[in-house]
């Protein structure tokens, strides 16, 4: 699948104050194969920022089998860390056990912060 796709299929801009944010989402049952691209995911992640202004971009790579979601966030990491209480950095990202929905356990948290 291509990087734009991965990316771009499942994903929402939201407003966040005065700036702009972008969630996107991908479901799989195979976490490692995806994570496999991250270098590829997150040079593509900077790029949608940076065009867009994009305050950050946050990618779930949601594990349905696993339960949970891989957090990949590119641009001003600090509020997704203080929200969820983690340090979302570099390589690897961060796991997320529990959480699948953008809308519900993701989105209203952030906005609500």
């Amino acid at each position: 699948m291509p990087v734009d796709k991965l990316v771009g299929a499942d994903s929402k801009e939201f407003q966040l104050g005065d700036s702009t944010v972008l969630i996107a989402q991908h479901e799989t049952v195979d976490l490692p194969a995806v994570m496999e691209r991250e270098d590829e995911i997150r040079a593509y992640m900077r790029q949608l920022k940076d065009d867009n202004g994009y305050e950050f971009v946050l990618f779930m790579v949601t594990d349905i089998m696993a339960e949970g979601s891989q957090f990949l966030c590119e641009g001003n990491r600090r509020i997704v860390d203080r929200v969820f209480n983690i340090k979302c950095t570099g390589v690897g990202g961060t796991w997320m056990p529990g959480i699948l929905s953008r809308k519900k356990q993701v989105a209203a948290r952030i906005l609500g912060s």
